[in-house]
């Protein structure tokens, strides 16, 4: 994954696929962020499981992705996230498909935000830095 992200930055640009200068700090931020995530997501699926309260849940969601690298750092997010896993990625559709072990009281669309707001927003984040 981390190879991915300085993939990323090095050999992709805007629309044209240009070369792009590579961005340490943002990688070093999305790894942190990723970090955080994974952390917490761990205890909040050993809760999940040590209270017995949780269900296996199938969905499919699109992206607001620009390319494929994007959709790949995003599919692997999902996969490194515990009790999550991305089982297909279409990068004409530009789609994952997630199962996930959640609580029983999670709505997909709670999930699906969790995915928007967490790994999406901050790739849109970057390519917002990007344009400015």
């Amino acid at each position: 994954m981390v190879l991915s992200i300085m993939a990323y930055g090095v050999f992709y640009g805007g629309g044209d696929k240009s070369y792009r200068p590579f961005h340490p700090p943002r990688i070093f931020r999305y790894i942190v962020m990723l970090l955080v995530t994974v952390f917490r997501s761990a205890l909040q699926f050993l809760a999940v499981l040590f209270f017995k309260r949780y269900a296996p849940v199938v969905f499919t969601m699109k992206l607001d992705v620009k390319d494929d690298v994007e959709l790949g750092i995003i599919a692997n997010s999902i996969t490194l996230t515990p009790g999550t896993m991305t089982v297909e990625s279409n990068k004409d559709e530009k789609t994952v498909t997630v199962l996930t072990i959640a609580s029983e009281e999670a709505t997909r669309d709670h999930l699906e935000k969790v995915i928007r707001k967490r790994f999406e927003g901050t790739l849109k984040q970057y390519r917002k830095e990007d344009s400015s």
